[in-house]
């Protein structure tokens, strides 16, 4: 059952239908002549990253207003042109890396866009994401050096992290954002124990260049769990699954094994049963034949659907405090049907953060308070949210 148009924002309605195959025709709102909401609802696709999947050319569409054609179709074009320097620089990274000797796969964006959207220049990305063995992390700014890249330190990195993420941040002299080098598919390696990710990889084919990358079904796998990591905040995402629910050449028996090994079935039917009821895309057959497994994840996919679609988009990382943090970690423990997942998942909502380690400062043997002060930090910005009215 697909939600119905007018129980989301007709912006919102416009912007799903023209992500789909054939669209439906819902117009936009007869405002949009407005400047103003012209610009909400570039905003809107620019937050979702969805400028280059839009169906059809928006350039003779004469439904929209002119200026809003003109401004669309630049926005794609710059995308467009971004993506390909960056699949480019992914293939001299790629290929860096080999030469190091060096294990590794693209991951997400750039990736997917080639495994499941017909090419790289066809699904936005915000940066490269590339995987290596944890091991590898202190031997990664050397090897990516010959081309320029270098280092960057992010919050986490602070040397008052007693548990710093398995991932190191990168930027070079060409390329137009920024490069995550990640140790791990995961923060805990217990929330997505991948085995041998690197023995399972597939060489694609982007521009001159041969990329590793998951394969298909362990790419999708990955996508469900890291939408779900994130509430589903990004239409972009969705897309993806959309978009492997009508690839010939996806697996999806063996992409549901996977998750189940995984613990994350309820992942991939998740952001499978969002794509079908906001996207229409089909339910791939494994997941439509285990009833049981579907009428599960209806809960989640109701309760994160209105912040999907929400107009204006939510900023980033405010979902679980919309949701309700005690609704949003009780969800997420349920997603997950291992138990040694279920233990990292309270420990990713309740490790301090950089944020809670500049409350106060403590010395090393009591940095065990600092889950006190992440608990009250949460505790309070919880209030705040529910004194705005904003659950």
């Amino acid at each position: 059952m697909t939600v119905p148009r007018d129980a989301m924002p007709p912006v919102t309605a416009w912007l799903l239908d023209r992500l789909k195959p054939v669209p439906a025709g819902v117009p936009l709102p007869p405002d949009i002549a407005d400047p103003a909401v012209q610009r909400m609802v570039l905003d809107m696709i620019q937050h979702h990253r969805v400028a280059l999947t839009l169906s059809g050319d928006v350039k003779d569409d004469l439904s929209l207003p002119e200026t809003f054609r003109d401004e669309l179709a630049a926005l794609r074009r710059r995308r467009g042109t971004r993506l390909l320097r960056m699949a480019a620089e992914l293939g001299n990274i790629g290929n860096t890396l080999s030469a190091a000797g060096i294990p590794h796969v693209a991951l997400k964006g750039v990736a997917v866009g080639a495994l499941l959207h017909g090419g790289v220049a066809a699904r936005d990305a915000l940066d490269l994401d590339v995987l290596i063995p944890r091991d590898a992390l202190e031997d990664a700014p050397a090897a990516l050096a010959p081309l320029g890249f270098t280092r960057v330190l992010f919050r986490e990195d602070g040397p008052d992290n007693p548990h710093p993420p398995p991932v190191s941040i990168f930027r070079g002299p060409t390329l137009p954002a920024p490069l995550e080098v990640h140790g791990e598919l995961a923060d805990d390696p217990r929330l997505f124990p991948l085995d041998r990710p690197f023995d399972m990889a597939v060489e694609l084919r982007i521009g001159r260049h041969g990329v590793r990358s998951l394969s298909r079904e362990a790419a999708v796998v990955y996508a469900a769990f890291h939408g779900w990591k994130h509430f589903w905040e990004r239409i972009v995402w969705l897309t993806d699954m959309a978009a492997a629910a009508r690839h010939p050449e996806m697996n999806w028996n063996v992409a549901l094994d996977l998750a189940r090994r995984l613990g994350c079935e309820r992942h991939l039917a998740l952001g499978a049963l969002l794509a079908h009821r906001l996207l229409d895309a089909p339910l791939p057959e494994p997941l439509a034949g285990d009833q049981r497994l579907l009428d599960g994840v209806a809960r989640p996919a109701a309760l994160v659907t209105p912040l999907v679609t929400a107009c204006p988009p939510l900023a980033s990382g405010v979902a679980q405090y919309r949701i309700g943090l005690s609704r949003a970690v009780g969800w997420d423990l349920w997603m997950h049907s291992r138990v040694a997942a279920r233990r990292a998942v309270l420990n990713r909502h309740l490790r301090p953060t950089a944020d809670d380690r500049k409350i106060i400062h403590l010395p090393p043997p009591l940095y065990p308070l600092y889950y006190g002060v992440r608990i009250g930090r949460i505790l309070m910005r919880t209030l705040a949210f529910h004194a705005k009215g904003e659950f």
